[in-house]
């Protein structure tokens, strides 16, 4: 469709909530093209954490995810990196926002070529 050429959306302060994000998730999944996702300052805690890995391992452009003023704490990141270092996601590197510090890049091992 005409929205599979989106590369960039920005949901920041839009008000979504942990449920929202997580049935935003299927949506996502269908921008091949998707490298840039901000969804700054929502209330998405570490719930969302989980269904956020099942996005990256399913956008293989995604490169730029902004966290910032979530509420995610260490222990939603740590799930979120322990499901992008898995065999099966396709992500690479990925500058993700936390803080105020801005980016950092998260650079994970290179994923083998399915069997």
């Amino acid at each position: 469709g005409e929205c599979a050429a989106l590369t960039a959306l920005d949901l920041s302060g839009t008000g979504l909530h942990a449920r929202e994000a997580e049935a935003l998730v299927s949506s996502l999944t269908l921008l091949p093209s998707l490298s840039s996702l901000l969804l700054a300052a929502n209330a998405l805690a570490d719930s969302a954490a989980g269904a956020l890995a099942e996005l990256l391992q399913h956008c293989r452009s995604l490169t730029h995810l902004d966290l910032s003023g979530t509420g995610i704490s260490g222990r939603g990141l740590r799930a979120l990196a322990s499901k992008l270092s898995s065999s099966t996601s396709h992500c690479s590197l990925l500058h993700l926002a936390i803080g105020q510090a801005g980016a950092r890049p998260l650079r994970l091992p290179p994923t083998p070529p399915p069997a």
